[in-house]
């Protein structure tokens, strides 16, 4: 009933959403500081997150279905592959690499959503988001000489750019097409995720047996923070604002992680990668503003709009 209340003008799915994206920009802190191999990382992750999953949907009324799980099947072979690159790119170049390379996502889905979900945009959002890959090639170019930086680690985080923007608005069109708890969604998701990742980790891994209790400590902080608070609460907000608002939050990922990696691990910047972070932060800004601009135009332009029909009537 509460959820049923809700409706597009309210602000708790903004809330909701910009909630998970803090919580996901810890996640990339939290994976650098395990000393085991990303599968063995993978797979533990996913031996607690699964159960953790389903026995959230199940207290929250939910359950796992025919109906959840082929909703999931696409969304859950994408978040595979997404959680596969996103976290070996954070443990082969810098923090600040890896996720200002995946912030360039609200760019691929503004250039994109126009034609899947019928959203507008722009000329200059457009040209917003194209001057923003100039900034993300102008931080790998002056990630040469950063520690931790390097050219393979920023592939990666390529190829999950790529991943991660698929699979979002894949997201977007399960919640707009298939009526499924949102908390179902998610444990059908991990489980199909995890149909793909503990197998590949089991072959892959040479060290199961090298987890520390520092380790596993991350292991619980991973499951309940980025994945918990984040994948719940994204997936509830999805239903309720569109996908290019809801990828445009993530705007704020990017800082966080880097501040926090540069606070922890002392991770710093080239100049030339500030001048090239602060290109991509600032174009992703102007694009926000410029649909909010746009959005407030044309509503400014409905009430003159209904007055001159009515005094044609």
């Amino acid at each position: 009933p509460v959820i049923a209340a809700i409706d597009r003008r309210s602000d708790s799915p903004i809330i909701a959403a910009g909630t998970a994206i803090v919580a996901w920009a810890f996640g990339p802190v939290i994976v650098r500081g395990f000393d085991v191999s990303t599968p063995t990382i993978l797979l533990f992750r996913m031996l607690v997150s699964i159960p953790l999953m389903i026995g959230v949907a199940y207290l929250t009324g939910g359950r796992l279905s025919r109906r959840s799980l082929h909703a999931a099947l696409i969304p859950g072979v994408l978040f595979a592959g997404n959680v596969m690159t996103s976290f070996e790119s954070y443990r082969r170049t810098s923090i600040a690499n890896a996720t200002l390379i995946q912030s360039l996502s609200p760019a691929l889905v503004l250039l994109t959503a126009g034609w899947i979900f019928h959203e507008q945009r722009s000329r200059r959002q457009v040209q917003f988001a194209l001057l923003a890959f100039v900034g993300v090639a102008v931080v790998i170019i002056g990630s040469g000489s950063t520690e931790g930086a390097s050219l393979s680690g920023d592939a990666i985080a390529g190829v999950n750019l790529v991943l991660w923007t698929i699979y979002f608005m894949r997201m977007k069109h399960v919640r707009s097409v298939f009526e499924v708890d949102a908390w179902s969604l998610v444990a059908s998701i991990f489980l199909v995720g995890g149909c793909v990742l503990i197998p590949w980790a089991l072959i892959v891994s040479g060290d199961l047996g090298g987890m520390t209790h520092k380790d596993w400590v991350l292991t619980l902080v991973l499951c309940f923070g980025p994945g918990l608070i984040g994948h719940g609460l994204m997936t509830w907000a999805q239903r309720f604002i569109d996908v290019t608002l809801a990828s445009l939050l993530s705007l704020a990922s990017a800082p966080i992680s880097t501040v926090a990696a540069w606070a922890i691990y002392g991770q710093s910047l080239h100049p030339l990668q500030v001048f090239g972070s602060a290109m991509v932060i600032t174009s992703l800004a102007l694009i926000v503003v410029e649909r909010n601009s746009s959005r407030q135009s044309t509503t400014a332009s409905t009430p003159e709009e209904s007055d001159a029909l009515q005094r044609r009537a």
